[in-house]
């Protein structure tokens, strides 16, 4: 074999060699590039993440409500993605199946953010409308008012429209003494029994069905006459003795109702003595008279 052939052979050997080589760099270069995307797709994705929980938070300060439970629960979702923030800072820019998670987690709080939303305004709106009827209601008391046909003992706020659209309201108290042939007196010595009756204004938004009416009547010296230390109903959060009570069926039209009391003990005395009457635990009107 002469050197011609030899030169050819070997300058053959290193040209397949350089194209193998050069075959197996481009190759490793690609899977460089690559790599090198993928992890700028993943730094992409985790800043995306990141700054979309970051705009959560912020939205979450401008939600405002008078809703306590609800409030609680804005915060709770507050607390989530601060610690979901935290969490993410400490995940490496290879760790794509965990920024994958995250992404589903943003979601889903975004998605429970978005109801909050949604909550919050149909409560706004919904307090609005309420606004306009609390107006409409203390329009109405205001009339009331100038008819002179108002509660005298009335103690509790009546600015809400639930306190005052069922209120019910009474007029024409009158309270006598009856001896024991029922007739009625106001000598002390006779007196057998009180009556005490009134009437109840027709009110076509308060509660239809059965409510309760209670009395109490007090002496000149201020205690109260009773049957029992038992009878007791609550009043503004407090358990009180009454004189004697009745259940009575209302259907939002004028209703007339006695309640009569057996008085047993203390001794009647002569004097001022004094009677409230209260119905569905509310103070509504209360009158004195003379017994001789």
């Amino acid at each position: 074999m002469n050197n011609s052939i030899v030169f050819k052979l070997l300058s053959a050997l290193f040209f397949v060699t350089t194209l193998v080589f050069a075959f197996f760099w481009l190759q490793e270069k690609n899977k460089k590039l690559e790599v090198i995307s993928e992890l700028e797709k993943t730094d992409s994705e985790k800043t995306q993440v990141t700054s979309e929980l970051e705009n959560m938070l912020f939205q979450y300060e401008d939600l405002k409500t008078n809703n306590d439970s609800l409030n609680l629960k804005l915060e709770s979702e507050q607390e989530k993605i601060k610690q979901l923030l935290k969490e993410i800072k400490q995940v490496k820019y290879s760790n794509k199946l965990a920024l994958e998670q995250y992404k589903k987690e943003t979601e889903t709080l975004r998605a429970i953010m978005r109801s909050y939303i949604i909550q919050i305004d149909s409560l706004n709106t919904m307090n609005q409308n309420l606004m306009a009827e609390n107006k409409e209601v203390k329009n109405m008391y205001q009339e009331a008012q100038e008819e002179k046909e108002v509660l005298l003992s009335v103690t509790d706020s009546l600015s809400s429209r639930v306190a005052m659209a069922e209120q019910l309201l009474v007029k024409l108290l009158f309270i006598s003494g009856l001896n024991k042939r029922d007739n009625e007196t106001n000598r002390v010595e006779r007196i057998e029994k009180f009556k005490t009756c009134f009437s109840i204004k027709d009110n076509k938004l308060a509660t239809k069905g059965k409510h309760l009416a209670y009395i109490r009547i007090s002496m000149p010296d201020k205690s109260v006459l009773y049957e029992s230390e038992e009878n007791l109903f609550n009043f503004k959060g407090d358990d009180i003795v009454y004189t004697a009570f009745r259940e009575f069926d209302y259907q939002g039209t004028e209703t007339e109702l006695c309640i009569y009391y057996k008085h047993i003990t203390p001794t009647l005395v002569k004097g001022t003595y004094h009677v409230d009457i209260f119905i569905d635990g509310e103070r509504v009107n209360s009158a004195s008279f003379e017994l001789l």
